[in-house]
C-alpha cells in the first residue's frame, strides 16, 4: 500500500543562510538579532515570530506604550518642575543604549514581559562592564527572561547574581546591584516570572498544527491524497519505497497538478475521504485568534480584524487598548511602581527617591474617555446636591489639573427657597441674581460676576427643574476649560 499525496508531516525544507544569533558579548557591539527559520518545525517554539496574532497584538501594544514619554522628578510633588534634559537620568532614559531609542526600549519592555513575564535591565558603566554599586549607569540593556538565569543565590534562595550567554557562547555574570528584574507573579517560583504568551502555549499550538495541516494540503495542490493498492505483493525489496518516492517527487511540484498517472493493471487507486472536521479549521482558527488577542488585551479591530466592526466599537477598541484590565495604562502604571520599588532605591534610597510618570496627556483615546467622564461629572453637579466640580471629578474617577472655580459648590434652582424666587404681590415674579443669598442659609459664595466677570446670561442652561439657575456662565467656563484640558 502506497500513500499518495496528503498533508506533509512537517513543513518541507529550511531557509538557508540564516543563523540565530544571541546577545553580542560586548554591549556596545549590538543586541540580539535573530532570523526566524520555520522549516521543519513540528511544534511552536518562537511565538513572536511564528504566530501572526501574537506578533501583531504585541506590536500594537508595545507601539502604544512607546508613544508616551517618561517624565522624572526629584520630589514627590509632581506639580514641581521635572528634571532638566541634561540630568543624568533623563539622558539615560532618552537614549538607554547605542542601539535603542527611548521608544524602542519601552516597546521591548512590553514585548519581553508578555513573552516571558520577565524583563531584565543589565546596567553597564562607561567601561562596558557592570556598573559600580550606587553609580548611575551609562547604558541600560533589556534582556528577556528566557535568556537569563541565576548565577548565584543568597542563603534564602533569592538570586544574588544573574547570568546571560552572549553570541560568543561566553556567560556574563552581573551582580544583583547591576540588574533590575521586572517580573509578573509566578505562583510556582516567586523569583521568576510567568508570561501571558507562556500560558497561551496550548492555544498557539492548536493554531500552529492547523496551519501545518493546511500547509500540507496546499503543498499537495489542495488534493487530500489517496492510496494505491496492488493485488499482488510488489516484487523486489524496496520496490514499494521506490514507487512511493517517485510519486512524491511527481506530485510535490505544483506544476504537475491535473496531470494523469499511469498504473499497472492490478493497481487500484482510492482517494482519501475529506470529512467535515477537515473543513472546520477556519472556525478553530478564529476561536484561537479571539483567545490570543483577548489574553494580550488587544481588541481585534486594532490588528486589522474588522468583522462586525462599527464606528462606535472602533472607538471603544481604542479606549480598551489603554483602559482595559490588560490595557497599556495598567502596564505603564505597574512600570512606574516597579521603578519606585526596584530602580530608584539603587541610587538614592527610598527617603530621597526619584518619581517617574508616563505622560499620557497626548493619547487621543484617553481624551475621549475623559470627555465621557466630564459629562458624568457635569450631570452630578447639575443634580443640585451641593457638589463642586472637584467633588464630581473625584466621584467619577477623573484625574485632571483643577481649573479655576472648580472648588466652588453649586446649588441648583430646585434647592433654593421658593419665597426667594417667587414673592411680593400674588403672581408677581421677583428676579434673583446668582449673587443673592438664599433666605435662612447664612452666608453663601458668589458664583457669578465676581468669579468670572461675565454676565449670567452668557451660557445659561436650564436645569432639570426648568429653572435657569444651577448651570450658569461660570460653570460653563469651567466645562470649556476642562474640555480644552482633555
Amino acid at each position: 500500500m502506497t500513500q499518495l499525496g496528503g498533508p506533509s508531516p512537517s513543513l518541507n525544507g529550511a531557509i538557508n543562510g540564516h543563523e540565530q544569533r544571541g546577545l553580542f558579548s560586548q554591549f556596545n557591539a549590538g543586541l540580539y538579532r535573530a532570523a526566524f527559520d520555520p522549516g521543519g518545525r513540528e511544534e511552536i517554539t518562537r511565538p513572536y515570530e511564528e504566530n501572526i496574532f501574537v506578533h501583531s497584538a504585541l506590536k500594537v501594544k508595545s507601539t502604544a506604550a512607546a508613544s508616551v514619554g517618561l517624565t522624572i522628578w526629584r520630589t514627590e510633588d509632581i506639580e514641581a518642575d521635572p528634571l532638566p534634559s541634561q540630568d543624568e537620568f533623563v539622558t539615560l532614559f532618552s537614549r538607554p543604549n547605542p542601539l535603542m531609542s527611548a521608544s524602542k526600549f519601552w516597546a521591548a519592555h512590553v514585548i519581553n514581559m508578555a513573552l516571558d513575564g520577565e524583563n531584565f535591565w543589565f546596567m553597564v558603566g562607561d567601561d562596558g562592564e557592570q556598573v559600580e554599586q550606587g553609580k548611575v549607569p551609562s547604558q541600560l540593556w533589556p534582556i528577556r527572561g528566557s535568556r537569563v538565569e541565576p548565577a548565584k543565590r543568597a542563603p534564602n534562595g533569592v538570586p544574588s547574581a544573574w547570568k546571560y550567554t552572549g553570541s560568543d557562547g561566553k556567560p556574563r555574570v552581573f551582580e544583583a546591584h547591576a540588574v533590575v528584574h521586572f517580573s509578573e507573579y509566578d505562583p510556582n517560583d516567586m523569583t521568576r516570572g510567568l508570561g501571558t504568551v507562556q500560558v497561551l502555549g496550548r492555544t498557539m499550538d492548536l493554531m500552529f498544527q492547523s496551519e501545518r495541516y493546511q500547509s500540507g494540503v496546499l503543498r499537495n495542490g489542495g488534493d487530500p491524497g489517496g492510496i494505491i493498492t496492488y493485488e499482488k505483493r510488489m516484487g523486489a525489496r524496496g520496490e514499494k519505497d521506490r514507487v512511493q518516492n517517485e510519486i512524491d517527487d511527481m506530485f510535490s511540484n505544483p506544476e504537475n497538478r491535473g496531470r494523469n498517472i499511469v498504473l499497472d493493471s492490478d493497481a487500484k487507486y482510492t482517494p482519501n475521504k475529506l470529512s467535515a472536521k477537515d473543513m472546520e479549521f477556519h472556525t478553530l482558527w478564529k476561536e484561537m485568534r479571539t483567545t490570543i488577542l483577548g489574553a494580550l488585551g488587544v481588541p481585534p479591530p486594532l490588528v486589522g480584524v474588522y468583522e462586525d466592526s462599527t464606528y462606535n466599537n472602533l472607538l471603544e477598541a481604542k479606549r480598551d487598548l489603554w483602559l482595559g484590565g490588560l490595557g497599556v495604562l495598567t502596564h505603564l502604571t505597574c512600570v512606574e511602581r516597579d521603578l519606585a520599588a526596584s530602580f530608584w532605591p539603587l541610587f538614592t534610597g527610598p527617603p530621597a527617591g526619584y518619581v517617574a510618570r508616563f505622560d499620557v496627556s497626548s493619547v487621543e483615546a484617553l481624551s475621549f474617555a475623559n470627555l465621557d467622564k466630564l459629562k458624568e461629572a457635569r450631570e452630578l453637579v447639575r443634580t443640585g446636591a451641593a457638589l463642586s466640580w472637584n467633588d464630581a471629578f473625584e466621584m467619577v474617577g477623573l484625574d485632571l489639573t483643577p481649573p479655576r472655580n472648580a472648588d466652588v459648590v453649586w446649588l441648583s434652582g430646585a434647592l433654593l427657597p421658593v419665597g426667594d424666587i417667587v414673592g411680593g404681590a400674588e403672581g408677581e415674579e421677583v428676579e434673583m441674581s446668582a449673587t443673592d443669598e438664599p433666605s435662612g442659609s447664612g452666608e453663601s459664595e458668589s458664583v457669578e460676576g465676581e468669579l468670572t466677570g461675565e454676565p449670567v446670561e452668557d451660557g445659561i442652561e436650564p436645569s432639570a427643574s426648568g429653572s435657569s439657575v444651577g448651570f450658569d456662565g461660570s460653570q460653563m467656563q469651567v466645562a470649556l476649560e476642562l474640555v480644552r484640558d482633555v
